[in-house]
């Protein structure tokens, strides 16, 4: 197996209040937190790519 094929884990440590949220959010769609949480991204993305949205 190649390495640069291999999905790894992204550690992301959060606030304990964050992870209840995102947990709760999860729950109440029946997700997994992770789908949740790349859902999420990928709406921020978006909003990002149209101009609706600005990080800092």
């Amino acid at each position: 197996m190649e390495n640069n094929k291999r999905i790894t884990p992204y550690p992301f440590r959060m606030k304990p209040e964050m992870r209840q949220w995102l947990e709760d959010k999860a729950e109440e769609r029946r997700r997994s937190v992770q789908v949740q949480l790349e859902y999420i991204v990928d709406i921020v993305m978006e909003m990002e790519r149209k101009g609706e949205l600005q990080l800092p």
